[in-house]
This record gives C-alpha cells, sequence and structure tokens, in this order.
C-alpha cells in the first residue's frame, strides 16, 4: 500500500502522449523543417493563402498563371522560384468552364493533364446542411487524393462559404471544414475587398471583406489593385506574410494582343515589371489614397482643390503635400476647366487597347 501510487499519481502516468506537456529545455532541442514553399514568398505548400481586390479586376486570371507555374515549374511571372510542383484543383463557382477553356487557350502553352476543374461546379457545396460534410465533397477528396493534388484554389471565398463572411464563428466552421476534408493541403482563395468610403481611409490590410478571422487564417495574403486610369497595370501588395519579411509591393503588366477575328484584344498572361516605391509618411500617404479614390469615383475624373480638401476631410498642409508629391510622381495634374482650375488623375493608358474589363 505504501508503494501504491495516488489517484492523481496514477492518472498523471496514464495521460496520452498526445495531451501531455513540453517544456523550454525540451523544445530547444527539437528540429523542425521549414515549411516548404510552392511558390517562393508567395505560397505555402500547406495552409491558406489570399488574394483580394475589387470586382472584376482579374483575379480569376491570375490564379490560371498560378496554377500553371505551380503544375510546371516554371517561375511565376517569371521572376518567383516554384521550388516544388504539384497538381492543381480549382473549385470555381463563378466562372463558366468555357470562359476558363477560352483564358487557358489565350495563355498558350501545352496541356499538362495536371490541373483539373470540376465538371459539374454548380452542384457542389461543402456542407451537407444538417451540419456535415456534403457527399460530393467527400467524392473530390477521394480524387484529390488519388490525383496527389496539393494545390486548391477557391473561386471565390463567398460562393463556397456557407454562412455570413462577417462572423467568426462561422468562418472558423468554414476553415476547419476545408481543413477536415484536404488534409495537408494548400489553398490559394480568392476574395473581394469592400468598397471605399469617402472621408475614410483603409489601409491595404484593412480592405479584406469579412470577419478579422479570415486574416487570422492566412499564411500569407496580398490584394491586387488596378494603377488609375490604366487598362493594362496593376500592383500586387502583400499584406501578410506569416514568419517572413514581406515582399515590397510590386507592377505587373497584362500582356495583350488583338484578337485573330479583329473583335478587340485577349489578354495572353501577365509580366512582372517591378517594386513600387512606397511613401513613408503616413499621414499623407493616407491623403494621397484618398484623392486617387475620390477621383477616380469623381463623373468626369477631375475635382477642384476646395471640394477635394472638403470630399477627404484633411488639413490643407498635409492635402498641398500629398498633391505635390502627387504631381511629382505623374500621378496627377492640373487641368483648365473654363476660369477653374481642375485637379485630374493622369497615370499609364494603355495605346489601342480596347476596355477589357469585361473579359474578367
Amino acid at each position: 500500500m505504501k508503494r501504491a501510487f495516488s489517484k492523481t499519481e496514477w492518472e498523471a502516468g496514464n495521460i496520452p502522449d498526445e495531451h501531455t506537456f513540453i517544456d523550454d529545455i525540451e523544445l530547444s532541442k527539437m528540429e523542425f523543417e521549414q515549411m516548404p514553399w510552392l511558390i517562393e514568398k508567395v505560397l505555402y505548400n500547406e495552409g491558406f493563402c489570399f488574394i483580394y481586390g475589387a470586382e472584376g479586376i482579374g483575379k480569376s486570371f491570375i490564379t490560371l498563371t498560378i496554377a500553371r507555374a505551380v503544375a510546371t515549374g516554371e517561375p511565376w511571372l517569371n521572376t518567383f522560384k516554384v521550388p516544388n510542383t504539384t497538381n492543381v484543383l480549382f473549385l470555381d463557382l463563378e466562372n463558366p468552364l468555357s470562359l476558363t477553356a477560352k483564358r487557358m487557350k489565350n495563355l498558350g502553352g501545352e496541356p499538362s493533364a495536371k490541373i483539373h476543374w470540376l465538371k459539374h461546379p454548380s452542384g457542389f457545396s461543402l456542407h451537407d446542411g444538417k451540419g456535415g460534410i456534403s457527399e460530393f465533397a467527400l467524392n473530390v477528396a477521394t480524387i484529390v487524393k488519388q490525383k496527389n493534388i496539393g494545390l486548391i484554389i477557391v473561386d471565390s471565398f463567398v460562393d463556397l462559404m456557407v454562412g455570413s463572411s462577417n462572423s467568426a464563428e462561422e468562418t472558423q466552421v468554414f476553415f476547419t471544414a476545408l481543413k477536415q476534408t484536404f488534409p495537408n493541403i494548400a489553398f490559394l482563395v480568392l476574395h473581394h475587398e469592400n468598397k471605399p468610403s469617402q472621408g475614410v481611409y483603409r489601409n491595404s490590410g484593412q480592405r479584406l471583406r469579412g470577419s478579422t478571422n479570415i486574416n487570422a487564417q492566412a499564411f500569407t495574403m496580398f490584394r491586387l489593385e488596378a494603377v488609375a486610369k490604366s487598362k493594362i497595370d496593376l500592383t500586387l501588395e502583400q499584406t501578410k506574410s506569416r514568419d517572413e519579411q514581406k515582399l515590397d509591393k510590386f507592377l505587373i503588366q497584362m500582356d495583350v494582343k488583338p484578337n485573330n477575328d479583329g473583335s478587340g484584344t485577349i489578354v495572353t498572361g501577365f509580366t512582372y515589371i517591378g517594386i513600387v516605391e512606397s511613401k513613408n509618411d503616413d499621414k499623407s500617404q493616407k491623403a494621397r489614397e484618398l484623392i486617387k479614390e475620390v477621383l477616380a469615383d469623381s463623373d468626369n475624373g477631375a475635382m477642384s482643390r476646395q471640394n477635394l480638401i472638403k470630399e477627404i476631410g484633411t488639413a490643407e498642409r498635409t492635402f498641398d503635400r500629398a498633391v505635390s508629391s502627387m504631381k511629382s510622381d505623374g500621378l496627377i495634374k492640373k487641368i483648365k476647366n473654363g476660369r477653374e482650375t481642375l485637379i485630374s488623375l493622369t497615370g499609364p493608358i494603355a495605346n489601342n487597347v480596347t476596355d477589357v474589363q469585361g473579359f474578367f
């Protein structure tokens, strides 16, 4: 009896190993492999990456170039290395297969049989409506294993999720269901951003629509933005990078050419142009962003100085400093409208290129 364990001692000795603790000494002796990349600095081989931006900006088309890079091992945008290749599945509930086929054809290159789509995406649902995973999703999970798919592209978040994207609890259910159904998989998810409100400044990281839990779940996150007054120039800004230094904001350009039948133009890919210089003056930068938004949303793309100051709600000194820097950067210009002087956006405009916004 003296040698017998007490109840607490017996229970402590019979706790499953996965329920026990480690201390800092043990932790310091453990070695962990660094999580591999599918695309360096952009997409890990596991977890969630989000690309978000305004509707119709080209998010879906860009994911096709990402899928091809991951499947073939060719550097994405001829810039970002692909150290690990894998097969890819699109859970695309937004774009018809006919449009996807057209885009893939315009991208060129030989089919690889490594990129996959659902034959009947309209019938796909993650949940069965009774709190469980749907039969369709379970069958997809079986084929994912069979075809060694390591990247699933979700287009788009709101089309696949059940419930409110503004709810932390409901978004958590969505993320948990995806991870349980498709374990050890990389997810690239497309999502929309909040529409700008005049007089309210939001930095790029605050533009994502929905619950803050979405940001918490992501390993990497990028905001795609159109360059003002341009039909072919876009910027990608990394707003989150877990345990890594963020990439500098960079400019990409749509590759366009005339359609063979003479009906406008087609997009054949994207080209990496280079890093976009950032401004460090917070107040000036906020004013610059608001000036761009207000001018872009105005009827004729131009407003008087007085009306602009009133719209963005900033001090005159800050406003003048922002306008001066934007003029030096070639982002705005002053134009005459009778006796009135207006401030207008400039920016690169593609010559001889028809409007391709409808293409997306």
